[in-house]
């Protein structure tokens, strides 16, 4: 029997060997590369929407200029959407069978090429950009599952809400990027094209580190330290560090506390899409901006939003005199339901007053930066070993809100001369509106705290066994 003990206590006891030059943070620079890589294929897909105006010369904008109708471009849009809903699970599958150092690596090489033949795509005619476009798409649904694998291995549990928000910030990111950085590549000698080439550089610098670092298995890393395994193992059950993962698909789909994460992930990125997609025309045509002026304003909310989208992850984590259950209620109301009234009161707001609606959107963007400890933390806590199917579900939800955010901007805006009348604009900011209401409202009968009784159920007495657990129960059983 005290040999069964042994055998047992050696395997739940891994040693990490691994060591790296900054002490104890490799973990937290992983994280940064990771959200590097997402960026980086986010920037290739969120590009498009702040170049297409120097593409159709709509401003004084240095060529290549290309003419596209408005449904091309329609569906130029659409085409992001289209690719990701075709890639989301297949790269799922892959990344429950092989792991995510080479299905997303490689995806994330591909997505440079991709960024850098899109001039030539363009040149080429509507087509073959139309190509690229569904591409990169494609390639896009690779960061969806990434976000849910580096939680469940590579976060402390008790850490989840910090690293979430600093893995889901990447599109803000990614979005200030071609904001702040699309009016400079416009006016330059090359022209739109060079932000393209840009972000193909950006994306290969940044996969290489992906290569060098990341690990499937982070006791087998050449970087991980004992003490920082014992942190990401800590309380976790032994199935959330495997590299596979048989997933009960039909379990997860249908429970409804998985259902209400992403009715509230939904609310959450199909709004915000709509501003990082449309919200620089807003500012042009209906506030009456100059484009470098509304690209800067458009650019400005993203900036707070990540630096308060991690920092209230880690207030979240270390807040102790509430229960787990009602810190989540509280950040989501302040993600999900609040932005609902800032919405409504958009749709209100006149060019006279066009500063207040500068301060409304940074006000939706600051209340976003609460998600980390909202409905991402309920479907981490909630499905554990698993969580990587659910919120790669919810970046899946990206590609249905790519798919359909113009669609609700061609049900509200008809016409060229449709852009530039606020009452067009007003149904869709109340539709966004009512989503977020009824959502967040939703959220408080079902959020939850503890894994889910059939989770707690097959992982009965598999709790992960840190060194100084096992160091603890040697020293009690002598």
């Amino acid at each position: 029997m005290s040999t069964t003990h042994s055998d047992e206590s050696s395997e739940s006891t891994t040693q990490a060997n691994g060591s790296f030059c900054i002490p104890n943070q490799f973990r937290n620079f992983l994280m940064f590369v990771a959200v590097l890589c997402l960026t980086s294929v986010n920037a290739n897909v969120s590009a498009f929407n702040q170049v297409i105006l120097c593409m159709k010369n709509e401003t004084l904008s240095s060529p290549p200029h290309y003419f596209f109708t408005k449904t091309e471009e329609l569906w130029l849009q659409r085409a992001i959407g289209m690719g990701s809903l075709v890639g989301t699970f297949p790269f799922n599958y892959g990344y429950s069978r092989l792991g995510a150092k080479w299905p997303f690596g490689i995806a994330g090489l591909f997505s440079g090429l991709c960024a850098a033949l899109t001039p030539t795509a363009a040149s080429w005619g509507f087509p073959w950009l139309m190509a690229a476009r569904l591409m990169t798409g494609f390639l896009y649904a690779a960061d969806f599952s990434v976000i849910g694998l580096m939680i469940t291995k590579w976060s402390p549990l008790n850490r989840s809400a910090v690293y979430v928000s600093l893995l889901t910030g990447y599109t803000p990111i990614a979005s200030f990027m071609t904001f702040a950085s699309s009016g400079p590549a416009c006016k330059s000698s090359v022209g739109w094209p060079l932000l393209y080439y840009c972000l193909a550089t950006l994306t290969c610098i940044s996969f290489v580190l992906w290569f060098i670092y990341y690990n499937d298995e982070p006791v087998k890393s050449r970087h991980l330290n004992q003490y920082e395994f014992d942190l990401i193992s800590e309380g976790k059950f032994k199935e959330e560090l495997q590299k596979h993962t048989k997933v009960p698909y039909l379990k997860l789909i249908f429970n409804p506390v998985i259902l209400v994460v992403w009715l509230n992930a939904y609310a959450d990125i199909f709004s915000s899409f709509f501003m990082y997609a449309y919200i620089g025309r807003f500012y042009v045509n209906v506030l009456k901006f100059d484009t470098s002026m509304a690209g800067y304003f458009a650019s400005l909310p993203p900036i707070p939003f990540v630096i308060l989208k991690v920092s209230i992850g880690y207030l979240n984590d270390r807040i102790t005199f509430m229960p787990e259950r009602v810190k989540m209620n509280v950040f989501n109301s302040f993600c999900v339901t609040a932005p609902s009234i800032f919405f409504f009161t958009i749709g209100f707001i006149t060019e006279q007053y066009r500063y207040w609606t500068v301060v409304c959107l940074v006000l939706t963007y600051v209340c976003y930066s609460f998600s980390g400890g909202g409905f991402y933390k309920c479907a981490h806590l909630s499905a554990r070993q698993y969580s990587a199917f659910v919120i790669a579900v919810v970046q899946f939800l990206k590609s249905i809100a790519l798919f359909l955010v113009p669609t609700l901007f061609d049900s509200t805006i008809h016409t060229e001369a449709d852009y530039k009348i606020l009452e067009k604009w007003r149904p869709a900011f109340w539709t966004l509106s009512a989503l977020c209401l009824v959502s967040g409202f939703i959220f408080y009968f079902f959020s939850r705290a503890k894994p889910l009784k059939f989770i707690l159920k097959e992982n009965e007495g598999r709790h992960c066994t840190t060194t100084k657990a096992a160091t603890s129960s040697t020293e009690k059983n002598d």
